[in-house]
């Protein structure tokens, strides 16, 4: 009897819930209004000054782009909701509601980038307390509004129905789509894919579902901070386990973050929120366990690793590997070395020259070739299994198995629950080291190659470094045609590898057993300096052999050059 009257209660809330709302929309802005992304133009505020409709700059963007966004705004942390799907904008562009009762928002030459139609009978705009963007009618009722057009937010007042998404930005600073989408399904089934780029297509199957098959489903943000799916007028799944607060006392917004968990959030507006929301609720609980597909590259990108970190999950690069992009660290690893290539003189045919990184509690899934089970596969068979097998980048222990793996690693991560051992194939020897010794052995006529590396190896380590750098590119170019394999990768590595140690300050790893040099670690930096102007792929921006010597000799000053853009990773 106690069950049946919690149903009815139930019932009734939430008939009483998805009851329509009787108020009269407010115009906020009428026709002809117009708004800049100049940083003197302020945005247009909803009544209650909680939202804001206007531009945002990007990010550490250095060419001043901004997005057409709606953001809180009273909360220090810029939080975004909602943002037109369009290319960045660049400064000066401007949004106007024009007399037709359209939207339109134009770069400063006036070419329109984005445009919303409201129609014959568009009367104005309005920005609501809610957060909602809306073109209203001579009746003031919606023609348009954001809250049917969501990116990759949903607020308080707001529902998905079937067959809308909510699609994850590319990273935290990126607001392209990303790789992870929330979709209400025609069947009624909430569920969580990951996308194929850059088609977009989700057809790899679902990493979360709610499993609400019904047929006239709705996801339900209502104003006390509950997600809910609904089906007619029946809850039939609750997503906020836990009590989220009313909205008279806290900020609420769920959304599909950049690294595929859709999180429900909240900040407390009696006081400062800081830099970070309080998650209130999050799908799935481990992502890095959920996502395991036979194509694709998992939670966090090729080649790397996701652990959980206090209940939220970080892309991690094996030891020699490096991030294809380092502002958006799911999407990748990238080795810092020469794939194994069998060849007779490729690295890793030399067994000296070959270790092995051990991580336990690793694995990297659906990735074997070779299979090798039996009494004696101990881990140092295991080890010995991978060392002699050309093809094998990546060996995972586990009991009396021994999986081999092939190149790229994908549905990488590690965690307590994950009983078993990667042991990941690197080179020994420095990157340096390596980049020599694969021009030495690839190029038919050795001699010039012998002759360029004895020097190298036998100066001064000062002169090694300007040498090394200046002289890679002529020599690449001079072998381009008769290196079978791997110069490119090399010479990345290796010009990220002296980059890096010249932004960080770690100009000491360059020189570790050279004593005169660790001695005088500002000539070094002069040398690292004038090496890396030497070697910019904009000809104009290299410096006259006069300069190079007035630089070396300490005549002019060096200035701080701009990284080889030829070697940059995509950022």
């Amino acid at each position: 009897m106690a069950s049946s009257n919690f149903d009815f209660l139930q019932s009734l809330l939430l008939l009483l819930l998805l009851i329509p709302k009787v108020f009269s929309i407010d115009c906020t802005h009428n026709k002809g209004l117009s708004l800049s992304s100049n940083e003197a133009d302020p945005p247009w505020l909803s009544p209650n000054k909680e939202f804001a409709f206007g531009f945002q700059k990007l990010p550490n963007d250095k060419e001043n782009h901004f997005l057409l966004a709606i953001w809180f705004n009273n909360i220090p942390e810029t939080t975004i909701v909602w943002f037109a799907r369009a290319a960045p904008v660049p400064q000066g562009s401007t949004l106007k509601l024009t007399d037709e009762g359209k939207l339109e928002l134009s770069d400063p030459q006036g070419k329109i980038l984005w445009e919303r139609a409201g129609g014959a009978n568009s009367m104005c705009a309005s920005m609501d307390d809610s957060g909602n963007f809306m073109l209203l009618d001579g009746d003031k009722k919606p023609i348009w509004q954001t809250f049917t057009e969501p990116t990759d937010t949903i607020l308080p007042g707001q529902t998905l129905s079937m067959g809308q998404n909510l699609t994850a930005r590319y990273s935290r600073e990126s607001y392209g789509d990303g790789r992870f989408q929330l979709h209400l399904q025609l069947d009624g089934n909430l569920v969580l894919y990951t996308l194929t780029m850059p088609t977009g297509d989700a057809t790899r199957g679902a990493y979360w579902a709610t499993g609400t098959m019904t047929s006239n489903s709705q996801l339900v943000f209502n104003e006390n901070g509950y997600i809910y799916v609904t089906d007619d007028n029946r809850w039939v799944f609750n997503l906020t386990k836990k009590d989220a607060g009313s909205r008279q006392d806290f900020y609420h917004m769920a959304r599909i973050d950049y690294d595929g968990v859709f999180r429900q959030y909240r900040c407390e507006k009696s006081k400062t929120c800081g830099l970070k929301w309080i998650v209130v609720n999050r799908f799935p609980e481990d992502i890095c366990s959920a996502i395991l597909t036979e194509v694709g590259s998992g939670a966090c990108g090729y080649n790397s690793i996701c652990v959980e970190v206090n209940d939220e999950p970080d892309c991690l690069c094996p030891e020699n590997y490096s991030y294809m992009n380092k502002s958006g660290k799911n999407l990748g690893c990238r080795p810092n070395f020469e794939l194994p290539s069998c060849r007779l003189n490729g690295w890793e045919s030399n067994l000296e020259l070959v270790e092995f990184n051990e991580y336990t509690n690793t694995d990297w899934p659906l990735d074997d070739y070779d299979l090798q089970i039996g009494s004696g596969v101990d881990l140092q068979t295991c080890k010995q299994l991978c060392l002699n097998d050309c093809f094998c980048m990546v060996a995972i222990h586990n009991g009396n198995s021994c999986w081999k793996k092939k190149y790229p690693l994908s549905n990488g991560r590690r965690g307590p629950n994950v009983n078993r051992t990667a042991l990941v194939k690197v080179p020994k020897i420095n990157v340096t080291q390596l980049y020599l010794e694969s021009l030495r052995q690839n190029n038919k006529d050795q001699s010039t190659t012998v002759l360029i590396v004895s020097v190298l190896l036998g100066s001064s380590v000062f002169i090694n470094i300007v040498m090394a750098l200046g002289i890679c590119i002529a020599i690449y170019f001079w072998y381009h045609n008769s290196v079978a394999f791997g110069m490119e990768d090399q010479e990345e590595a290796l010009m990220d590898w002296v980059y890096a140690c010249y932004c960080k300050k770690t100009l000491d790893k360059l020189v570790e057993n050279d004593e005169d040099a660790r001695n005088d670690m500002k000539r070094l930096e002069r040398l690292v300096m004038v090496a890396i102007w030497c070697i910019q792929e904009d000809a104009s921006l290299r410096p006259t052999m006069k300069k190079v010597t007035q630089m070396l000799e300490g005549v002019v000053d060096v200035s701080v050059p701009p990284r080889p853009s030829i070697y940059c990773s995509t950022t």
